[in-house]
């Protein structure tokens, strides 16, 4: 049977793991949230994109081309 001390060390040791495991968590959510937010950002500026591209293609921009 253990001592109060052992028991003690064993499970303050295993907090401290878990302690560690929680910070790197932390990071790899930080760093993923980010990207998300960076490649989202990306898409919704490749739809403006291509929506105003679209948009000048089928000459609804208000302006229309005139053949010289």
């Amino acid at each position: 049977m253990a001592t109060v001390t052992e028991e003690f060390r064993y499970l303050a040791k295993e907090l401290s793991e878990l302690y560690q495991k929680r910070k790197e968590l932390a990071k790899d959510i930080i760093f993923k949230e980010d990207k998300l937010r960076k490649l989202g950002l990306m898409l919704e500026f490749v739809d403006n994109l291509e929506e105003k591209l679209d948009d000048e293609c089928d000459g609804s921009d208000g302006f229309q081309e005139q053949e010289v």
